[in-house]
Parts: C-alpha cells; structure tokens; sequence
C-alpha cells in the first residue's frame, strides 16, 4: 500500500462468517471488535467509519450471531464485528456456538493486528470480560480496552471509573481509551490508533 490514509473515507459490508472455511482469503489487516451484547459495538463501527446505516443497530441483544467483515478503505483493513457474548437470547448453546466460531478464527487467522474489546465503563466488568481478556492475553492476541458509554458519567468519575477497569481487568490504566458514539469523544483518538497498528503490520 503506497497510500496511508489516516482517516476512514470508505467502508462496505463484505460478507458474514459464520464457518472457519469462509473467512477472507486475502492477506488484508484484521481489526476485530468486541464485547459484550449491547456493549454498543454496532454504535461505534457506525461512528467509527461515519456511516450510521453500516452495521445493524438493535435493541434486542445478541442480534449479531456471526463475524461481518467491513472492508475499509478499498483495502487498507477488515473491521471484524463479532457477535455479543453472555446473551442467552439465541438458544442455550449460543454462548458454546460464539466460543467454538471465535477460538477456531483466533486459532486459523494470520491476519489479526488488534482487538479491540468493549466494555462498559459504568459497571464492573462482567465474568465473561474477565474470561475474555485473560483469554486474548494468555494467547499473546494484541488488545486494547475500549470503555463505552463515557458520556454516561461525570467527568469528575471518568478516573475513577478507569482505575476500576483497570484493577478488575488486571491491566493498566493507560491500556483503556474511554469513548462515546454519542459525542464522539475519543473515537479520532481511536481510529489514529488503529492506522498506526494496521501500518506497523504491513
């Protein structure tokens, strides 16, 4: 790529996986998202890549039971959505479903540059965001913690609440980025990171 743009101008649905076999065949940067049902992963890719219609917001959870692959910018990366977990909704076996889809894509994929995992940053993260991210760290997969729903709290709280992530998450402060889909805060901050990691890898 001669062309590093540093700003998302495109995005387009590609394809959803819901089988290892149908991932991308291309050797394209992956930049997964994900967290909890409605963490507001689908409120960010639309603020993220500025297109409000991209991925399908709803108010019932777990909605999203497959990987949706976002080419950006005719190429520069896929933006990977991946289903809520710890929603029941779907079936029981929703849960075994999402864990089996997803350790078969961490285990097969030589193109993931970063994860990003939501969580909420008015509550304590939940067993399943413990699970989580011990998960990505024991299997040396490269994260960063995204709180969302910043705007849901006081300014004075946003420190506060952030060293209550950190400690429950066992990472450090500096390894969060607090965000909100509603005013924007942060989400230029967010996509300069993800530019610097996609280009680091190519």
């Amino acid at each position: 790529m001669t062309d590093k743009k540093t700003t998302i101008t495109k995005a387009e649905f590609i394809k959803s996986v819901i089988n290892i076999k149908d991932l991308p065949q291309d050797n394209i940067p992956h930049i997964c998202v994900l967290g909890k049902s409605n963490v507001g992963k689908s409120s960010f890719i639309n603020k993220l890549c500025k297109n409000n219609k991209l991925a399908r917001v709803s108010k019932e959870a777990g909605r999203t039971k497959m990987l949706n692959f976002f080419l950006i910018n005719d190429g520069a990366f896929y933006l990977v959505d991946f289903p809520g977990y710890g929603y029941h909704a779907g079936g029981k076996n929703f849960d075994a479903i999402w864990a089996s889809l997803i350790e078969k894509y961490f285990s097969v994929s030589q193109n993931i540059v970063q994860v990003l995992a939501l969580v909420d940053i008015r509550h304590k993260p939940g067993q399943n965001d413990l699970d989580m991210i011990q998960y990505l760290y024991v299997n040396q997969i490269p994260f960063v913690v995204l709180a969302s729903k910043a705007d849901k709290i006081a300014k004075t709280k946003l420190p506060i609440c952030l060293n209550m992530l950190a400690s429950c998450l066992k990472i450090g402060k500096d390894n969060i980025i607090p965000f909100s889909s509603s005013n924007n805060l942060n989400i230029d901050k967010i996509t300069q990171y993800i530019f610097q990691k996609v280009y680091l890898d190519i």
